[in-house]
């Protein structure tokens, strides 16, 4: 006979920490060792530039599922920054005793859903409790104004969860995991960043998109493109904008960015559902999508009313019919624009109820469904005057549809404006070679696709010469007093860092000679690459020694532009 038992070893400093430490092992093996993951780590991106850093991420861990609820219970992001790799900055939250440093620290920003949790987790560790914020909304992107150029800055999000109350389960938040390699390198996580805000070089052109054509469809609405992160965005690819919709509703939900250069179709990103132009999809490749979609099926007042050709000079004003079912609802033949084609004979007959008569009609309606073949529509008509065509101010046309159970409803009420029309005696009324075209907006929807062209960031050369005659180079600080203020500390070491001094507004492929007031050549630098207009200088010389204090000149050599020729002191 086999008995399986579990073995726990528990330690804490005191008989209070130890109580604490069996309390939650008895949790884990009530949750059958199941243990609570936070949501996947967001992809993130930045964008440094002249004092401000723009920073991207992805929706990826929005679709996180918990392992022992197997419930959807991402909640938000959270944003932080720091001067230092471990990110000791924000690290300035303690537990209730005032002891240990607990979780990341204090975010720069919390964005998390608009739903019903937020403030304070009801669970707490160490006598703190978790912040969920306070339903500002879902952000992908953030912009931090408060940088100061040339200071590196390291940027990580973190996407967490709502944790599980029923199990004393605390909410689980992603790590900020930063490691060095045995050479002194630094390994980032996808979720952190490290950035040098500073101008852009001379003659910098930043990416964009052209040619924003909607390919297919027949929706309605408004749709640009931010760009946050330029320098992400691809040269000479194209791109779709597609739309999700539900099962039962035309107006889309959701909506995809693809890739779709040289025939391939590769996904950018699926999900977004920002369908108020707020800002607040996702970005993909640099490209946030503002896209507003109107919220149901309205009449296009611009485009509908009496053709060219008719002689009435009624005005008829639409509006959606009073039913139980949704205008967005699916159905046969919907949506549709619609002929009503008036004659001096009877064409058809309209539907009765029991307090609306069947009458017959010297109008007949044609559906022109947005996809399929033309029909012919059933329609209400309430006629007071009894001349069998629309007429009055109290008279109107209801256009009936079918729902899924083949019941007709009305969806469109057709009715007579005498305010911006003439009046019931002045009127001319529709007959024989009268027709009113009735045209309905869709809001965007799964049949709509839209395609974009885009650019990369590059050097204008010719631009470059017309930004370097307006701002010569220049060096900070200037003079140098011992250090800058955004110099580095080693990795995990205590003391200074390497001295540094930037000579900024510097263009690309430029050359930095150092030289000493009497001509003797310093140190020698290139800007090689890069759109950022700095090169950096740890202040040591071709033969890798520390520079003495004293004044020195700089020749900046540029190819086709004129040499500059400047100077700057190190005070010790």
């Amino acid at each position: 006979k086999t008995e399986r038992f579990s073995l726990a070893l528990a330690f804490g400093a005191d008989l209070n920490q130890m109580r604490k430490t069996v309390q939650i092992v008895q949790t884990i093996y009530n949750a059958n060792y199941q243990f609570a993951t936070p949501p996947p780590l967001p992809t993130l991106h930045a964008y440094p530039g002249d004092g401000f850093v723009n920073l991207t991420w992805d929706n990826a861990a929005e679709d996180a599922f918990d392992p022992i609820t197997n419930t959807n219970d991402f909640e938000g992001y959270k944003i932080y920054r720091s001067t230092d790799e471990s990110f000791l900055d924000p690290q300035i939250i303690y537990d209730a005793q005032g002891i240990g440093l607990l979780g990341p620290g204090k975010p720069l920003a919390v964005y998390d859903l608009d739903d019903d949790v937020y403030d304070y987790s009801q669970i707490s560790v160490e006598g703190l409790q978790f912040f969920f914020g306070n339903n500002t909304g879902v952000e992908h992107h953030f912009k931090d104004t408060t940088v100061i150029n040339g200071q590196r800055y390291f940027y990580a999000v973190t996407a967490y969860d709502k944790g599980i109350e029923d199990l004393h389960i605390y909410p689980s938040e992603s790590p900020i995991s930063v490691n060095q390699t045995l050479r002194g390198g630094i390994i980032l996580p996808k979720n952190v960043v490290i950035v040098f805000p500073n101008a852009q070089a001379p003659g910098y052109k930043p990416g964009t998109y052209t040619n924003l054509t909607h390919k297919e469809g027949y929706g309605v609405g408004e749709i640009s493109l931010d760009v946050p992160n330029p320098d992400l965005i691809p040269r000479n690819h194209t791109f779709e904008l597609r739309f999700k919709s539900p099962p039962d509703s035309i107006k889309a939900s959701t909506y995809e960015m693809y890739d779709i250069t040289g025939g391939a179709t590769d996904t950018v990103f699926i999900g977004g559902n920002d369908l108020k132009a707020l800002g607040r999809g996702p970005v993909g490749n640099g490209m946030l999508p503002l896209i507003f979609v109107p919220p149901k099926l309205t009449p296009d007042t611009l485009n509908s009313g009496f053709l060219p050709n008719s002689h009435s000079n009624l005005v008829l004003q639409t509006r959606a019919s009073a039913t139980t079912t949704p205008a967005n609802a699916k159905r046969p033949n919907y949506p549709a624009d619609y002929l009503i084609q008036f004659s001096d004979q009877v064409l058809d007959t309209s539907i009765g109820t029991s307090t609306i008569p069947a009458v017959p009609s010297k109008f007949k309606i044609i559906g022109m469904p947005k996809e399929g073949q033309d029909f012919q529509a059933d329609f209400r008509f309430y006629d007071t005057d009894g001349n069998q065509t629309i007429s009055k101010h109290d008279e109107y046309i209801e256009i009936l549809a079918k729902n899924n159970d083949g019941v007709r409803q009305p969806v469109w009420r057709v009715s007579v404006d005498t305010v911006y029309g003439p009046k019931y005696v002045n009127s001319i009324f529709p007959t024989v070679g009268d027709n009113y075209q009735l045209t309905i907006n869709v809001p965007y929807n799964e049949k709509d696709v839209f395609s974009f062209v885009t650019d990369s960031s590059f050097i204008d050369f010719n631009k470059q010469k017309s930004d370097y005659a307006v701002e010569k180079p220049y060096v900070v600080p200037n003079p140098y007093m011992g250090m800058a203020s955004f110099e580095q500390a080693p990795y995990a070491q205590t003391g200074r860092g390497d001295r540094r001094i930037e000579f900024r507004a510097i263009p690309v492929n430029a050359t930095v000679r150092i030289y000493t007031i009497t001509g003797e050549l310093v140190q020698t630098l290139h800007h090689d690459g890069g759109f950022q207009n700095y090169i950096a200088w740890n202040m040591r010389s071709k033969d890798n020694l520390e520079v003495a204090p004293g004044l020195y000149i700089f020749h900046v050599e540029t190819p086709g532009s004129d040499d500059y020729i400047g100077k700057f002191a190190i005070i010790k």
